[in-house]
């Protein structure tokens, strides 16, 4: 999970097979449920909690850092609707509204930003209650990923240089097992890519923030060299993600 604002990179032994624009084909990906949490922690104070990350907020607008960068403010819009202002970099990158269903069973998240380019980006989830709670606290799941739709990739022999544009974020690796920053104005600082080859057509990336394990990835090439697909480990699903790109 990668969360919304996570994008990902590939490469093979044919770095010329690589190299292009490859687009994201979301019927034949596979995406499981999620699962976080809200745990109430005083009483103006809120824990929430994904995978094996966990952050304590106040309800009072001001901004708190998340270990998954960046920071978020909450304000309780009301009993049945809270706001959530995400920043990175000190920038606002997306401004989520929860709103309980009428039983309280059910959920709905609408997360509002600005894309890259400056367009206005919306996007509506249905979150279900998985166990016990009041409110907004308990466990809830649903599918949340998200996943960039176009990357433009230049292979190199012993690395790779893949672009996004739906976030203009860059992602450059050697497959040397050293660290490497990742770039882009959606980007938390602190975040690193390391790689390292499993096979001709096989690689696995391992994605840190601030020397934290963030998730891991294996990218797979076709044997006719046709799609790339990514298998993505995130502490947030209990299942693999699959993400199947189709040459552009």
């Amino acid at each position: 999970m990668i969360t919304a604002y996570l994008c990902h990179i590939a490469v093979c032994a044919g770095a010329n097979s690589f190299t292009g624009k490859w687009k994201l084909n979301r019927a034949k990906s596979r995406v499981p449920e999620q699962m976080d949490s809200v745990t109430r922690a005083g009483p103006h104070a809120w824990r929430f909690a994904f995978g094996s990350f966990s952050w304590t907020v106040q309800d009072d607008g001001n901004d708190y850092p998340k270990p998954q960068g960046g920071s978020v403010a909450l304000q309780v819009k009301g009993p049945m609707v809270w706001q959530l202002t995400n920043k990175v970099n000190h920038k606002v990158v997306s401004v989520d509204t929860w709103t309980l269903a009428e039983d309280c069973k059910t959920m709905t998240r609408t997360s509002a930003g600005l894309t890259a380019t400056g367009e206005r980006s919306e996007s509506t989830i249905t979150m279900k209650r998985a166990g016990k709670g009041n409110g907004f606290e308990g466990a809830w799941k649903g599918v949340v990923a998200s996943q960039a739709e176009i990357m433009e990739v230049e292979a190199r022999e012993n690395g790779i240089t893949v672009r996004i544009p739906d976030d203009s974020s860059v992602w450059a690796c050697e497959f040397d097992g050293g660290e490497y920053p990742v770039g882009g104005p959606g980007i938390p600082a602190g975040l690193t890519l390391s790689g390292r080859r499993l096979g001709a057509r096989k690689i696995a990336f391992v994605t840190k923030l601030n020397a934290r394990h963030w998730e891991s990835e294996e990218w797979i090439l076709s044997a006719g060299g046709a799609t790339i697909t990514i298998v993505e480990h995130d502490p947030g699903f209990r299942k693999a993600v699959v993400w199947v790109y189709e040459r552009h």
